[in-house]
């Protein structure tokens, strides 16, 4: 259903109806971050923390299995999500590989290192970000450009940062 509304409303980012703007999301970022490689635990000692599972292929923040990590004060703060930050998945099996979701919870967590948080100027909202990543016409974008290794697939955040962005207008 939300995938119907969102190309109601911003059109088919492939053949792009509404003649919106198109730039790279480079245009639209202000900075990626890359999860913590810190080994998580399932005793809760920590803090939570999202890994790839985590992140839905319908671009949903799915809480129910969390794993916790134990990280320094000074390490929790720099790596801490926030509300708005985007969270995409880089690394997965081809057709898993750029699932993407948009934080909105008020939990102190972390992503872990396959995952990117991405934090977005004020050009484009998050959500909207978030819902054009996980439609059909990105989902084979990444496919198609993914780096493919054995049993994994990646797509860096420089990589990423290529890809065309339609920038309709905030209103």
């Amino acid at each position: 259903y939300l995938q119907s509304v969102f190309l109601e409303m911003f059109g088919d980012p492939a053949a792009n109806p509404k003649r919106w703007p198109i730039g790279i999301i480079e245009d639209v970022v202000t900075s990626t971050q890359y999860g913590t490689s810190e080994k998580s635990n399932s005793e809760q000692q920590g803090y939570p923390i999202l890994g790839m599972g985590n992140i839905t292929y319908s671009g949903e923040i799915d809480l129910t299995n969390l794993a916790y990590v134990d990280l320094s004060s000074k390490e929790f703060e720099k790596l801490r999500l926030q509300p708005s930050d985007i969270i995409f998945n880089r690394t997965n099996s081809t057709e898993l590989v750029g699932r993407t979701a948009c934080w909105k919870y008020n939990l102190d967590a972390v992503i872990a290192s396959y995952l990117v948080r991405i934090k977005l100027n004020d050009e484009i909202l998050p959500d909207y970000f978030a819902y054009l990543l996980n439609t059909r016409y990105f989902k084979g974008l990444f496919q198609e450009r993914c780096k493919k290794a054995v049993g994994q697939s990646n797509i860096s955040p420089t990589l990423l940062q290529e890809f065309p962005v339609l920038k309709p207008p905030l209103s």
